[in-house]
């Protein structure tokens, strides 16, 4: 991993830095608002402010090595998460692949701020840690999110079937890959 790297992203509308202990009140407030965000995501709605404390506590414990996760602002208002979990080389510190995962508040939705984070994202990604390839996916049941991934460039690589069991049944699962310019 290089060293001396500025975690703070900038875009034209949007903040976007290292999840932080401060934003644990934040994050727990939309995600027990709006339990549905995280129906097609691999994790259930936190049951208290403690389980996201936990959940900021292994972010800590995976930055900068093994993944970041970002909280997103527009006008200093917490908006959602984008994150990269990292695969590196063996016997070495250079990021091989990334893994996208991302949600938005359903008040910021429809307004191409989750594409905008992704791209800045994504371009931190390769520009920054000198990532080659970034991978992510959807539920096919979650086609907004596709659309979102599609607009960053990515390229379908195909589908798992019966991939994740969510919402009581097996999903199929939509792959993609972003392979450094």
């Amino acid at each position: 991993m290089k060293t001396n790297i500025n975690y703070e992203i900038k875009t034209e509308r949007l903040f976007i830095r290292p999840y932080a202990e401060e934003d644990v009140p934040s994050v727990f407030k939309v995600l027990s608002a709006h339990p549905e965000i995280t129906k097609w995501m691999l994790f259930d709605p936190p049951k208290n402010i403690e389980e996201t404390r936990e959940f900021f506590i292994q972010c800590q414990k995976n930055f900068p090595d093994n993944g970041i996760v970002f909280c997103i602002f527009e006008d200093n208002k917490f908006a959602g998460i984008a994150g990269l979990e990292f695969e590196t080389q063996k016997y070495g510190t250079k990021v091989i692949s990334s893994r996208l995962g991302y949600w938005l508040d359903p008040v910021f939705q429809g307004r191409g701020i989750m594409t905008e984070a992704a791209k800045a994202v994504i371009d931190f990604a390769f520009n920054s840690l000198g990532t080659h390839k970034i991978e992510t996916g959807h539920f096919v049941v979650n086609p907004t999110s596709g659309r979102v991934i599609e607009k960053c460039g990515f390229r379908k690589v195909g589908i798992k079937e019966k991939h994740y069991f969510r919402e009581g049944e097996w999903q199929d699962h939509v792959e993609y890959e972003l392979v450094r310019p």
